[in-house]
C-alpha cells in the first residue's frame, strides 16, 4: 500500500463522494474506485458501504481514518528527519582529538558547535596524530584535531592554532627566567619525554634538535602523561620540550622559555574528502569560519 492511497482514501472518507473526491486528487472516478477496491483487497476488509445514491465508511473504515492521520504524520516526519540527515543537518560526527593536545580553545570550540547542532551528536575519541591519520584514510573516523601535517592529498586540514615551542625548567633552574633559550644552551640537560609508543614527536623533536646543536640529547622516557611529564620537570632535575599550549596545566609552577628558533606546531582540523558523511562538511565549514574568532577571543 502506498502513501498516495492512503490520502486518497482520506480525501474519499472526508467527502463520501467518488466524483469530488477525483477532482480533488486529479483522478477519473474510476481510477479511485480501483484504488479503494485494492486497498480493502490488501487489507481484507471493506472501508466504504456503497450503493447507487450514497457511500458512507464502515465500522472499520472510520478505524482506519482516525489512525492513519498519524500513519501519515509519521511518514512526511520520517521522510523530513532524512531529508535533514542527506543534508547534513542531524546524524554523527566520529571525531578524534589529540589526547596530548587539547586545550580550552578546542573544548569551547566542540561545545559552542553543539550548542548550535543540537541534531548533530559528536561522539570524540582519543588517539595520537598517526593513529588519526590512519583512521581517516580508512574511514573509522570521520575528522580529527590533533598535530601534524598529512601528506595524503585527499585529507583536507584547516589550521586551528599555531604555539611556539619552549624549553620547560623548573622554576629554580638558572634559564628559567630567561626570555627565550637556544637549544645549543640544553647540551648538559637531562631531558623527559612521553614514551614514543604514546607520542612520537617529543622524543624525534629533541634529537633532531639536540643534532642541528651539535650535541647528543640525554633523553628519558619515563611520562605517560602530560600531567605526568610535568610532575617530572618539576623535581628539578629534567627539563623537556613542549608547546606553549600546556603553559596553563603548569599553573605558574614551571617556566616555559620559547626556544630562540621561534619554532611552532601547528594544531589542525582534519578531514577526508571522500567522506560520505554529509555533517562533515558542514562542521569543516563552521570550523573554517569560526577557529578564528575563537582563537583571538582565547589568547
Amino acid at each position: 500500500m502506498r502513501i498516495d492511497d492512503i490520502e486518497c482514501f482520506r480525501i474519499l472518507a472526508e467527502t463520501l463522494n467518488y466524483t469530488n473526491a477525483a477532482d480533488r486528487l486529479y483522478l477519473t472516478p474510476s481510477s479511485l474506485t480501483r484504488t479503494i477496491q485494492q486497498m480493502e483487497a490488501e487489507l481484507g476488509f471493506q472501508l466504504f458501504d456503497r450503493s447507487r445514491r450514497s457511500v458512507s465508511l464502515t465500522a472499520a473504515g472510520q478505524s482506519f481514518y482516525l489512525n492513519s492521520e498519524g500513519i501519515l504524520a509519521s511518514y512526511y516526519a520520517a521522510v523530513e528527519k532524512a531529508r535533514y540527515a542527506q543534508e547534513g543537518h542531524s546524524g554523527i560526527i566520529r571525531l578524534a582529538v589529540n589526547v596530548y593536545f587539547v586545550n580550552s580553545f578546542v573544548y569551547e570550540l566542540l561545545n559552542d558547535y553543539q550548542t548550535g547542532h543540537p541534531d548533530i551528536l559528536v561522539r570524540v575519541s582519543g588517539s595520537n596524530t598517526e593513529r588519526m591519520i590512519y583512521d581517516l584514510n580508512t574511514g573509522t573516523i570521520d575528522c580529527a584535531i590533533c598535530t601534524g601535517r598529512p601528506a595524503d592529498r585527499d585529507i583536507e586540514r584547516i589550521v586551528l592554532r599555531k604555539y611556539r615551542d619552549c624549553a620547560v625548567f623548573s622554576t629554580r633552574h638558572p634559564l628559567a627566567q630567561r626570555g627565550e633559550v637556544a637549544f645549543a644552551e640544553l647540551k648538559q640537560e637531562r631531558f623527559v619525554v612521553i614514551a614514543r609508543s604514546l607520542a612520537r614527536r617529543g622524543y624525534e623533536q629533541i634529537r633532531a634538535r639536540a643534532r642541528d646543536a651539535g650535541f647528543d640529547a640525554s633523553v628519558e622516557e619515563n611520562a605517560s602523561s602530560v600531567a605526568h611529564l610535568l610532575a617530572i620537570v618539576a623535581t628539578g632535575r629534567y627539563v623537556t620540550l613542549l608547546s606553549d599550549n600546556y603553559r596553563s596545566l603548569a599553573a605558574g609552577r614551571l617556566k616555559f622559555v620559547p626556544l630562540a628558533d621561534k619554532g611552532t606546531v601547528e594544531l589542525s582540523f582534519l578531514w577526508n574528502r571522500n567522506c560520505g558523511n554529509p555533517c562533515v562538511p558542514i562542521f569543516a565549514d563552521y570550523i573554517r569560519k569560526n577557529c578564528k574568532r575563537k582563537a583571538s577571543d582565547s589568547e
